[in-house]
Formats: C-alpha cells, sequence, structure tokens
C-alpha cells in the first residue's frame, strides 16, 4: 500500500463523512473502492484541459470523457485522478456535502482546472471550500527552459514568484490558484514525487514507463 501520509484523514461536517487519499506505488484502480468504502469509482481521460465533469449518480459512464477534474454531491461514488507530477488537487465542502478531485499539470492549472472544479462545486451548493494538494513534483526538481514562465505571467504578473533559479513551483502555482480564486484553506502533502522513487511514479524522472498514483475523494454512503 501506499506511505502513510498526514493528509488523509476523513474529514467530518454537521451531516455527513468526506473521505480521501492520496495513493502511492503499490496502488491500483482495484483497491481504490475498497479503501474508502465505496461502490463506485469515477476517473475520466485526462487531457490537460480545464475541463470539469459533474457525476450526478453511481451508474454514470465517465471513462471515455475527456475532462481533468471531476465533481459530484452523490455518495459512495469516489472521484479519481491519476498522476505522475502533476498535482492531484482534492476539493470539498462536507457541510452540503460535495466533493471534486482535478488533475493539475501546468497546462491544465494555467488553463483553469483548479476553477473549474470550484465552480462546479459552487453550482453544487458549496460554498465553504476546502482544498488539499498531493504529492508532484517539487520545486527543487522541477527545472524548466528560459521563457517557460511568459505565459504565466502573462496571465498574472503575480505567478513570476513561482520560478525561481530555472525552477517552478508547481504546487505552490497550484495554492495561488485556489487562493486567488477564494478558497482560504489549503493543505500541501509537501511530498516530490520526482524525489521519492521509492513511493512515487515520476515521468520526469521515468519517462514513458511511469505508473501513475491515485488520488481520491468521496462522500461517505
Amino acid at each position: 500500500m501506499a506511505p502513510r501520509h498526514p493528509l488523509r484523514d476523513p474529514h467530518h461536517g454537521p451531516r455527513t463523512e468526506v473521505r480521501w487519499r492520496f495513493f502511492g506505488r503499490g496502488v491500483g484502480p482495484e483497491d481504490v473502492a475498497p479503501a474508502l468504502g465505496v461502490g463506485a469509482v469515477k476517473a475520466v481521460q485526462q487531457v490537460h484541459g480545464a475541463r470539469c465533469l459533474t457525476i450526478t449518480d453511481a451508474g454514470q459512464d465517465t471513462g471515455t470523457e475527456d475532462a481533468d477534474a471531476l465533481a459530484t454531491a452523490a455518495p459512495g461514488v469516489a472521484l479519481a485522478v491519476r498522476t505522475a507530477d502533476c498535482a492531484p488537487v482534492l476539493l470539498w465542502d462536507a457541510a452540503v456535502p460535495a466533493v471534486a478531485a482535478a488533475h493539475a499539470g501546468w497546462r491544465g492549472a494555467l488553463a483553469g482546472a483548479l476553477e473549474a472544479a470550484l465552480g462546479a462545486l459552487a453550482a453544487l451548493g458549496a460554498r465553504d471550500i476546502r482544498a488539499a494538494i498531493g504529492p508532484c513534483i517539487g520545486p527543487a526538481s522541477y527545472a524548466v527552459s528560459p521563457g517557460f514562465e511568459a505565459p504565466f505571467i502573462e496571465e498574472d504578473p503575480c505567478a513570476a514568484t513561482f520560478f525561481r533559479d530555472g525552477r517552478f513551483d508547481l504546487p505552490g502555482y497550484a495554492a495561488f490558484r485556489l487562493a486567488r480564486a477564494g478558497v482560504t484553506r489549503i493543505a500541501q502533502a509537501g511530498a516530490d514525487t520526482f524525489a521519492q522513487s521509492e513511493h512515487f511514479h515520476s515521468f520526469r524522472r521515468d519517462g514513458a514507463a511511469a505508473g501513475r498514483q491515485i488520488s481520491a475523494i468521496c462522500i461517505a454512503p
């Protein structure tokens, strides 16, 4: 199973329970449902874009949908994203309840994948949204080429702070986008997928042979 992680504890709202986990090496899609105690796990075809798909019930077919985030208010349905350096971001409002999962690499984060997930949650009635940013490539490991930062700074000059000495702070940028959209409670795993090969897959480190880790969130049945 994945290593123990401080960002795994269930969160309880006044009327419900939200469960979420960031898994690592050794955990496959078949392990997610029993780990979270649900009967259905939903995922999409991730395309590094900004679409969020809202799941209305456990029977909804999502496997052929192109999207990079999912949201639901349906109990017992886990939402899963797969990453191997990109940032998995889990979002919830336990009081509604409503949950979302987003896949945020640099393209998706810049395109607005996180804001799309937040918008889908708001449409479900969420107002007090919390976020957890899971294991992803860390700023010490994420070397980028000259000029890479240009579209980020063009979109918002404040993004310049996430580029230092030829490296990019992806989890910091994801947190910035969430905070800019109004999320005030944001936790970060602080784990570097590139550097921690014993725990995580990394596309930058392992290339096309890299596996994927799964992150998932659900409303308890």
